[in-house]
This record gives structure tokens, C-alpha cells and sequence, in this order.
């Protein structure tokens, strides 16, 4: 489903197309080749002093025990409200971000920011693919922490899910609403100061 974005001004069509789909096709898994691919555009996004602050934990149906393991305990530990609409996605992608710089010891406050970076990488090179990426924050981290026996090093930033994109009408309410929704954005004269 193309719902490209109604700027003001031009921008690419890679960013105008781009979008947070919520609609996943149950019948088509992400090959790992096209995951890793992903993983590595987020690996070449900028980061300060190139610390490259990222790690990530993949899972992903129809690969082997190992990914499927991880997407269930990925799956397992979202929000309840990200279930009903997220359960055909073919991958998910934990997004984390080390908390200090590995030279000085010293707490990197541009971390997150750095990591998000990465996920947009992600979600426009899943986009140039024809992949689904959709950012959430809606997951219970204790649950992540243990299911994937995280360091305490590093911090949960958010769980992508990845996917082909499925139909709109396959999503129960309110989900299916907001999938068919025209995409909006605050004008650039509110943003700018």
C-alpha cells in the first residue's frame, strides 16, 4: 500500500514513500540475506566520534531454530497493544545502544540519538527492499532483558518489526483505521524556532 507523504516541499521519493505500515503478510518471510542487508545500512549510519554505539538482536521466522527463538521471545515481550497488529511480521529487530564510549569510559549522551540514526537506516533500506519497518516502543524490557539475556551495558531503544507489507482490511479495529489514515505531519513553521 503506497501512501506516499503530502510535503510541502520536494524530497526524495525513497523518504516520501517511507512509511510505518502496519499490515504484514503472514505468507512471506524476510529472506536473512535481505535482514542482514538491512542490519547493514544501519551499520554505515553516522554516530559521534564514530563510536557506532548500536547492537542489535534479530529475529525472524522461516530461518532456523535460533531466529525463530528470538522472534517469539521478541513477540513475547511487547506491549499487549502492539500484538494483534504486529503478529504476521516476518522479523523483529531489537535496537540497543551502549551507554558509554569504549576509549574513555565516559557516558555518551548521543548514544540514543546515534542508534536512531540506525534505525531509520534501517527502515529506509527496508523501504528501498520493499520491506515493512515499524518502530515501537511499546515493549516490556524486563521481559527483552531476560528472554534474550541482555547485558546491563546497554539500553533497549525499540523493537522494529519487519515484514512484506499485507492488506489494510486483514487488520482488526482500531488498527485497520489508522493503517488507511492520511499521513500527517506538523507544518514546518511549528517546528521551526
Amino acid at each position: 500500500m503506497d501512501k506516499p507523504a503530502p510535503s510541502d516541499q520536494p524530497i526524495h521519493p525513497l523518504l516520501a514513500g517511507r512509511w510505518s505500515g502496519r499490515s504484514f503478510d503472514a505468507s512471506r518471510d524476510v529472506d536473512l540475506r535481505t535482514l542482514h542487508g538491512l542490519l547493514e545500512a544501519a551499520r554505515w549510519a553516522p554516530s559521534c566520534s564514530n563510536e557506532q554505539p548500536w547492537r542489535f538482536v534479530l529475529g525472524a521466522r522461516g530461518v532456523d531454530d535460533a531466529h525463530q527463538g528470538r522472534w517469539q521471545a521478541i513477540f513475547d515481550g511487547l506491549a499487549g497493544g502492539n500484538k494483534p497488529w504486529c503478529k504476521d511480521a516476518s522479523a523483529f529487530v531489537v535496537t540497543l545502544a551502549t551507554r558509554t564510549f569504549a576509549a574513555s569510559g565516559k557516558q555518551n549522551a548521543w548514544a540514543w540519538h546515534d542508534v536512531g540514526a540506525a534505525g531509520l537506516a534501517i527502515a529506509l533500506q527496508g523501504h528501498a527492499r520493499g520491506v515493512v519497518a515499524h518502530p515501537m516502543a511499546g515493549y516490556e524490557e524486563a521481559d527483552l532483558r531476560r528472554s534474550l539475556d541482555l547485558p546491563e551495558d546497554l539500553d533497549v531503544v525499540a523493537v522494529w518489526a519487519l515484514g512484506f507489507p499485507g492488506p489494510a482490511d486483514a487488520l482488526e479495529e482500531p488498527f485497520r483505521s489508522r493503517e488507511l489514515a492520511p499521513r500527517v505531519r506538523k507544518p514546518l513553521s511549528d517546528l521551526l524556532l
